[in-house]
């Protein structure tokens, strides 16, 4: 079984005690090239359809089945109040990537420093501090986060977005020594998820020679530890078919350990686990793959309330499996749903009877259910909108995605 383990603090903790206790988790799994199939030429990117309309949603989310926003490109936001799909202003013509709901509150994230919060059924702009690009929001040790390009990284403060500490140690996986530090400004490439446990993303491989074109050059990692004092970077990837990979996206639920789940761009899934020698956290990978081509990596995932688990993916899958599912232990199961439109970046829904998906879709989200008496897909059904007559030039940079990468 491949894993790899990090220390959960939840408070400051000393360098010195640091080490002690990175020294008894024991060993750290790290993956390397598996010497097959590395060319990158092998790797199958998403073709790029209607590219001069890119009237795209990049993600759903909601409060209930009544209360759904889905945001994307232009600036977009569409808002479902249980009868009709209506359009909002969202006061931004940059890309929207990312709907996040805590307390109540709906978030959004985008490029630009684009943050943008829902108070009282409207959207207002809050001062991010920064003008990178976000990619992604979330709850990490009980702290709001805002992540994105360049190591972006900023935490929220009662009202205001502040600036993280910046050096990242790295450490010796057998006895937890620190070996080298790193710059999260400057050698990370990309930071796009936030989980309870971990912050996730891609770093720029230093021996790496070449363009960096697509997800090459970078490799995945996630940030752990105690980020008021040291934060600690730990390389994770599967089995690679392809030249690099990267952390894309993570379910987060700080109560039930088996459901976070972590997706890569090789289409590799994690499950956070408890070592049953050691007692630590480990990523754990779950096998098989759950994309069949290198570089068409999960890309959204949602955790029902009966515990399966819904990925979507840069191919246009739909993949549902339940929170046991275990190949090597024959529990559970996987099951491939759909697969009929150029991309879905992203998945939500109020339960299984009533989930949405979006994407590399002109004007529509797709509305779908599930049958459990046999597995199937209920739909999807088209669910139209009208985007605003915004020009081109207000969206993504032509040839690249939502996340900032080259990938058509």
């Amino acid at each position: 079984m491949n894993k790899i383990a990090f220390v959960l603090n939840g408070v400051r903790m000393p360098l010195s005690r640091t080490i002690i206790l990175m020294s008894c988790l024991g060993l750290l799994a790290m993956w390397t090239l598996a010497g097959c199939g590395d060319d990158e030429n092998n790797v199958n990117f998403p073709s790029q359809p209607e590219a001069q309309s890119q009237d795209w949603l990049f993600d759903v989310h909601g409060t209930g089945p009544s209360d759904i926003y889905a945001a994307g490109n232009k600036g977009v936001m569409f808002h479902f109040d249980g009868s009709s799909w209506n359009l909002m202003d969202s006061g931004t013509s940059d890309p929207i990537v990312t709907l996040w709901e805590n307390a109540g509150t709906m978030y959004a994230v985008g490029h630009g420093g684009t943050i943008l919060r829902n108070t009282s059924g409207s959207w207002s702009s809050m001062d991010s501090g920064t003008g990178n690009d976000l990619y992604g929001f979330g709850e990490y040790q009980d702290e709001l986060y805002a992540c994105g390009a360049e190591g972006t990284l900023r935490k929220l403060t009662g009202s205001s977005w502040g600036s993280t500490p910046s050096v990242i140690v790295l450490r010796d996986p057998s006895t937890g020594a620190p070996t080298d530090t790193l710059s999260r400004t400057s050698d990370l490439s990309s930071l796009v998820t936030v989980n309870h446990f971990f912050i996730g993303g891609a770093f720029k491989n230093p021996d790496y020679d070449g363009e960096m074109v697509g997800t090459l050059g970078t490799d995945g990692m996630v940030l752990t530890g105690d980020p008021e004092y040291d934060w600690l970077m730990r390389p994770l990837r599967g089995d690679q078919l392809a030249a690099s990979e990267r952390v894309l996206s993570t379910t987060s639920d700080p109560l039930v350990l088996a459901n976070n789940f972590l997706g890569t761009t090789e289409g590799w899934l994690f499950q956070l686990v408890e070592d049953a020698e050691t007692g630590s956290l480990v990523w754990s990978k779950r096998f098989p793959r759950v994309t069949s081509d290198p570089g068409r990596g999960i890309r959204d995932m949602w955790l029902d309330g009966d515990g399966y688990l819904y990925m979507v993916t840069d191919s246009g899958q739909l993949v549902i499996q339940s929170v046991d599912y275990s190949l090597a232990a024959g529990t559970g199961f996987r099951k491939f749903l759909y697969d009929q439109v150029p991309a879905l970046t992203g998945i939500w829904g109020a339960g299984n009877d009533n989930f949405y998906m979006v994407g590399l879709m002109s004007n529509k989200l797709l509305q779908a259910s599930i049958d459990f008496s046999d597995t199937t897909l209920v739909g999807p059904v088209d669910v139209m909108v009208d985007f605003p007559d915004k020009s081109w030039s207000s969206g993504l940079e032509f040839g690249k995605d939502e996340l900032g990468r080259n990938r058509f």
